[in-house]
């Protein structure tokens, strides 16, 4: 009986190791590291942790289930992509900056490590397309004829590579997956930028959007399970084909049989669609009715991601109705359930900080019309100016870092002061967002047209108007850093303010 039982355990353990996966190692200098996980495919900034090392540097993080996974490590533009598979323990050392690999895991990742994967804008092609008598002016059917014929070559090149390096099988069908799909966005996002910068070529997208669908398809439903590149992919093949769409609709004379072909390619009528048109904002309209663009799965999957995105920049009104459709319309009860696991913190955060004393939006938000008015209330005290939008991804980034600025700040006569560009129609949204996001400070919200009084007080043209923008106010009310380090910056914001606070 005892042998029986030993057996028992023994495979117990090792069925119990092959689904966890262990990421370990040392921070050098010894300092918190930022871990953000994948959720269902996408980089989700809720499931964001900083990992917090003993004194020694080292840490060890252990994650549950039997499926490959990516993870961001480090902050910012000096983040890493990293691999990990379950019964394959990573080790990590972090030292200024640089990561070098050990364990089971190290081959894979090293080889990631050469792929570059963090940015389309380290491919070769893309590179050229900056420089001096680069392809960017070629005739588009010269493009699609040659260059994207060369392009193709070098992903099979880098694919063979990957081949070679004789990975276990679910590693290098990862590998591959988020290799081919880095490609297909280099093609779908610079490549598409600059090719029609500036140019009025005819039937330029039709053609260009026919030669990008021919080398890359639509995902798998497998791949858009595992891989964040093929649902950034997703959502700009939807919107190619969207655009297509409405192309072909707008470029055909005869109405009736445009409407015919426009019913056939998307499942609903122009008319019908129109009539919708006000009711919600486009992106989130298109999405719901036009599932005709993509196979059932593949729709489904992209109103998930749409959801994601709704969640990230916080707005609850957007996502409860998003989600309430998908209940509804998707088939997949494992997309349902992700999708209800993704809103309900977004809910409860609503919910949670809608208290919360410390988060103040003025009441006098709307009669604001000078840099005077908007700084009266804090004469003696030193006001950090976040301007910012929730429509900005950038903006809302940074602001993860400023929870410890804050920290930092706290015995200090200092006001973080949030000033959003966001129009009227959206006012629910932004305080949505505020809510949501804990986001602690004095709020202001002006629309397109009345933000001008900051740019102009500042001398910055509106061309020049560029979001996010962070100011310093000294204790008089006057502006005396007018660009100020982004949070994200680390330790150069919290000297530039406490250089102010000083004075």
């Amino acid at each position: 009986m005892k042998k029986y039982l030993l057996v028992w355990l023994l495979l117990a353990a090792g069925a119990t190791y092959a689904r966890q996966t262990t990421l370990s190692g040392y921070i050098q200098p010894v300092g918190q590291v930022q871990l953000t996980q994948t959720y269902d495919g996408n980089f989700w900034k809720k499931a964001t942790e900083l990992i917090q090392p003993a004194a020694s540097g080292y840490f060890v993080k252990t994650f549950n289930g039997a499926a490959t996974r990516w993870l961001w490590i480090g902050e910012d533009a000096r983040r890493k992509i990293i691999l990990l598979s379950p019964g394959r323990p990573l080790q990590v050392t972090l030292k200024n900056n640089a990561l070098f690999f050990s364990g089971a895991a190290a081959k894979e990742n090293n080889l990631i490590s050469r792929l570059e994967l963090e940015s389309t804008q380290q491919l070769p092609f893309i590179k050229e397309l900056g420089s001096d008598g680069g392809y960017a002016r070629s005739p588009i059917d010269s493009v699609i004829r040659f260059k994207f014929p060369q392009i193709i070559q070098l992903l099979d090149s880098v694919r063979r590579v990957v081949k070679q390096a004789r990975l276990p099988v679910a590693v290098e069908r990862t590998v591959q997956t988020e290799l081919t799909y880095h490609y297909a966005n280099a093609v779908t996002g610079d490549l598409t930028y600059w090719l029609n910068r500036g140019q009025n070529r005819e039937g330029f997208h039709l053609r260009f959007i026919d030669t990008i669908q021919a080398y890359f398809p639509v995902p798998a439903k497998e791949e858009l399970a595992i891989s964040p590149a093929a649902n950034r992919y997703l959502e700009r093949l939807f919107r190619m084909r969207l655009w297509k769409a409405f192309y072909i609709y707008q470029a055909d004379k005869d109405r009736g049989r445009a409407d015919s072909q426009f019913l056939r390619t998307t499942g609903i009528s122009m008319a019908v669609l129109q009539s919708e048109r006000q009711r919600e904002s486009e992106m989130l309209l298109f999405s719901k009715r036009l599932k005709g663009l993509l196979p059932a799965y593949a729709w489904e999957k992209a109103l998930n991601n749409l959801l994601y995105n709704l969640c990230m920049s916080g707005q609850v009104q957007g996502a409860a109705g998003l989600l309430q459709f998908i209940q509804k319309h998707s088939s997949d009860g494992r997309l349902v359930k992700d999708a209800e696991a993704m809103y309900a913190p977004l809910r409860k955060a609503r919910d949670q900080y809608a208290g919360n004393l410390n988060i103040r939006i003025r009441k006098d938000y709307r009669s604001v019309s000078t840099l005077d008015s908007l700084l009266a209330p804090y004469k003696g005290k030193v006001v950090f100016i976040d301007l910012w939008g929730t429509w900005c991804p950038y903006c809302i980034s940074d602001m993860e870092y400023e929870p410890v600025l804050k920290k930092q700040l706290e015995e200090k006569d200092i006001v973080f002061l949030y000033l959003a560009q966001d129009e009227d129609k959206d006012d629910e949204k932004w305080r949505d967002f505020i809510f949501a996001n804990n986001l602690t400070g004095e709020h202001v919200r002006k629309n397109q047209s009345e933000i001008g009084m900051i740019w102009n007080a500042l001398g910055v043209p509106e061309k020049e108007w560029s979001y996010p923008r962070y100011l310093v106010a000294d204790r008089s009310g006057r502006i005396v850093v007018g660009s100020a380090a982004r949070p994200g910056k680390g330790d150069e914001l919290y000297r530039q303010l406490l250089q102010v606070l000083n004075e």
